[in-house]
């Protein structure tokens, strides 16, 4: 009779349990960064492909024991943490959003050319960040994020030394992008970066191959067809945010890293 009584009750009990797993909210992974998180000049050029967001929730949804997941991007170009907190964006943008589980923080450019006595103040304005997202997204699990390779060896290392100093100090998981992009890059320096220049300085005799490259006032080239012809234009290679290929490689790092944390 007891016997009876329980296999009645896991019956009852296993398609309720699926059940309520199927109408389970998914993971929400907010990202926080700025023009390298939100990659509004692919976006631009590229509106079908997929960006930073579909790239990780693509991977992620291709490991089928993970559960579904939503990701969030609200990178912003020139976005810096101070200019975030006092300009009334993370009051309005961020502070309401709802059953965030993970916050993947990716600050430090911006901030390093824009905020005065940077060493002083950044981690300061990082700490900051830490304490309103605490407050704000209790259940969160907040994840710092070094910067790509951007400004150069001694700047990248002046702002990514903060940043690991600070995961560190509030026993934080960080997330090395750092290290994954430039392992990358040493398949050629260039080749996960747009070119970005104004149209006045591309040579005359190249202007009937630039097609579709034609943005307004400038010449925006995702990949290398045209680095061929254009390569000697001064500031070809100047620009050093992502193309549709460096968003791949910090997708790929994002979805290894949260396929281990959501296992």
């Amino acid at each position: 009779m007891r016997i009876a009584a329980f296999l009645l009750f896991i019956t009852l009990l296993v398609p309720g349990s699926v059940k309520a797993r199927e109408k389970s909210s998914p993971v929400t992974i907010l990202l926080l960064g700025d023009s390298t998180c939100i990659g509004s000049v692919c976006r631009m050029v590229a509106p079908d492909a997929d960006h930073l967001e579909a790239i990780i929730e693509k991977l992620l949804a291709a490991e089928k024991d993970l559960p579904p997941t939503k990701v969030i991007n609200q990178g912003r170009d020139g976005e810096f943490i101070h200019g975030l907190l006092t300009s009334g964006r993370y009051d309005k943008e961020i502070a309401p959003l709802e059953n965030v589980d993970y916050v993947l923080i990716r600050f430090g450019i911006n901030d390093r050319n824009k905020r005065d006595d940077f060493a002083e103040k950044f981690p300061g304005d990082y700490r900051e960040l830490l304490e309103r997202l605490r407050k704000d997204h209790p259940k969160a699990r907040l994840i710092p994020l070094t910067i790509i390779p951007y400004m150069g060896a001694e700047r990248d290392k002046e702002v990514n030394d903060i940043i690991r100093e600070i995961a560190k100090e509030r026993e934080l998981t960080l997330l090395d992008m750092h290290e994954r992009y430039a392992a990358e890059l040493k398949q050629g320096e260039n080749m996960l970066n747009y070119r970005r220049v104004a149209i006045t300085n591309i040579p005359e005799r190249f202007h009937a191959l630039l097609g579709s490259a034609r943005n307004g006032d400038s010449v925006v080239v995702l990949d290398n067809r045209l680095d061929a012809h254009l390569s000697a234009v001064p500031g070809w290679f100047g620009d050093r945010h992502p193309n549709l290929a460096g968003y791949h490689v910090i997708g790929d790092e994002t979805a290894r890293f949260l396929t281990l944390l959501l296992r």
